[in-house]
């Protein structure tokens, strides 16, 4: 019987995709900008309500990219394990919400569906929501309420099959 591959968890996939970063910023500078937003976890009740006092919010994504592409203000990833992980009804809402003011959101499974994210977001053109010329520095196609497209594909996936899942207008 072959040996199963464990599935890594979402902090290893997370830990992955930060050590990638850190090493491609010297190609992509850009990258240097990437953030973890700790939210998750289990923590000490106390350790919680203070953390809660402090602002934390549940469901918001796991990173956070402040760099202005394609007309968006930013780009957030919600990172889940490559073997499952779903978005509950919480980051759903935060996902929507962000849509709507003008940031790109992605959900990707697997640290290297996240890269293949970042690179696309960051090959899109510098183009900020002011010189867009939208309504109150808003870009145009960020106007309304928000639209989900399909997945973008894995380079090392075959062509057609899915690893990351999208949310938002960002390629469509």
């Amino acid at each position: 019987m072959p040996a199963t591959i464990p599935v890594p968890a979402e902090d290893e996939e997370q830990r992955a995709l930060m050590q990638w970063a850190a090493l491609a910023a010297t190609q992509t500078p850009a990258l240097r900008l990437l953030f973890h937003i700790p939210n998750g976890g289990a923590r000490h009740p106390v350790v919680g309500a203070k953390l809660k006092a402090l602002g934390v919010k549940a469901g918001f994504p796991d990173l956070g990219l402040p760099v202005a592409r394609g007309g968006y203000h930013g780009l957030y990833v919600e990172l889940k394990r490559r073997g499952g992980g779903t978005t509950g009804a919480t980051q759903t809402a935060w996902h929507a919400a962000l849509l709507a003011e003008g940031y790109a959101v992605e959900v990707c499974h697997g640290w290297l569906a996240a890269r293949t994210c970042l690179l696309r977001y960051l090959a899109l053109p510098k183009v900020s929501s002011r010189q867009a010329g939208g309504a109150n520095g808003h870009h145009p196609r960020c106007a309304g309420p928000p639209r989900q497209v399909g997945g973008l594909p894995d380079r090392a996936a075959p062509l057609g099959q899915l690893r990351g899942r999208r949310r938002g207008p960002m390629f469509g």
